[in-house]
């Protein structure tokens, strides 16, 4: 957009638009422009958005998308109290991948999951903190729920490879057996 003769709020919207990942600058003053000529478009997004902001958090047990204080999969019977199996945790790295593995038979209803959201990524300020390893780190202090295995489902990145080693040096530390695998697509 030129600058110049753009409003400042378009400019704004376009420069929060391009922060979206795959969104660049083009594509961000494309979309920008859409919603400045669709109010319609500019409702249901303002809607959506609003609902998002004081409906979906992160479970507190696997960090899955949740509407409720834990997620659907916990209340069933994955993560949730003493009786849930401990066998093996997975961790993966988008909520989505979930799917994929369990139809490829990388994972089954039996596992534990913690879902991480991303990856390491000291660069872009993503460390243990950001993807909530301290919750993973609490979940095998508790000896009677502490898994046996470890199966962390990671891309096959520099940020994958080290995100797999911090989360085998974390097993280790608490004699759990580690797998890595990649989602098969």
């Amino acid at each position: 957009m030129a600058r110049g003769l753009i409003p400042a709020p378009l400019q704004q919207l376009a420069r929060a638009l391009d922060d979206l990942p795959g969104i660049g600058p083009l594509a961000a003053d494309r979309l920008a422009r859409k919603l400045a000529l669709t109010p319609a478009l500019q409702t249901r997004l303002l809607e959506s958005l609003s609902q998002l902001h004081e409906q979906i958090g992160l479970c507190p047990v696997c960090r899955h998308f949740s509407n409720n204080n834990e997620c659907s999969l916990c209340q069933q019977h994955w993560c949730a109290g003493p009786q849930a199996p401990n066998d093996r945790v997975v961790v993966l790295q988008q909520p989505d991948w979930y799917e994929t593995l369990l139809a490829n038979g990388q994972i089954d209803d039996n596992d534990q999951y913690f879902v991480l959201h991303g990856l390491l990524s000291p660069v872009d300020g993503i460390g243990p903190q950001q993807l909530g390893l301290d919750g993973l780190k609490s979940r095998f202090e508790i000896t009677q729920t502490r898994p046996r295995r470890l199966l962390a489902c990671l891309e096959d990145s520099v940020e994958g490879k080290t995100t797999g080693y911090y989360l085998q040096r974390l097993a280790a530390g608490y004699a759990i057996e580690f797998e890595l695998c990649s989602p098969a697509t």
